[in-house]
């Protein structure tokens, strides 16, 4: 795990994210944005962003979190349909405000909290309409690849 991220954090009070892939759309553009992950103390809740270490690919990733457990979070992508099981001791840091468009948007400002709120509560819907898309793109994906034989 790259120490120096958790250091940072600790030492600091913060760290700069500029997260990359599409797995935070809408919210979060690939390396248009940054977010500014602090320190927390305690549990974490529902709807935090937290950057957390997935050792299995030994890397950072920003997601957001829909269920708290006693021993664990299950985070999802806002882009995403599958949970990821992940131990509260992963969890290095959470977001406290994002770089949008121009500004700094606090997790706390209103217009964020109704988008949170409309996107996360409607995730059974979310989820099956992802699953669906991502079929799509498979069955495209093999016959553009059948097609190029």
């Amino acid at each position: 795990m790259d120490k120096a991220k958790i250091r940072e954090i600790q030492e600091k009070g913060h760290y700069y994210s500029v997260p990359k892939g599409i797995s935070m759309k809408p919210m979060l553009q690939s390396r248009e944005n940054v977010v500014d992950i602090v320190p927390f103390d305690g549990l974490l809740k529902k709807y935090d962003v937290a950057l957390y270490y997935r050792e299995t690919t030994n890397q950072y990733v920003l997601h957001r979190i829909l269920e708290v457990k006693q021993d664990c979070y299950y985070f999802y992508g806002d882009n995403c349909w599958q949970r990821e099981i992940v131990p509260h001791e992963a969890v290095v840091g959470v977001a406290s405000q994002f770089f949008h468009k121009g500004a700094w948007i606090p997790v706390t400002d209103k217009k964020y909290l109704c988008y949170v709120h409309l996107w996360c509560d409607f995730l059974p819907l979310r989820r099956l309409l992802f699953r669906i898309r991502d079929k799509i793109k498979r069955i495209i994906y093999k016959h553009r690849m059948r097609n190029t034989d």
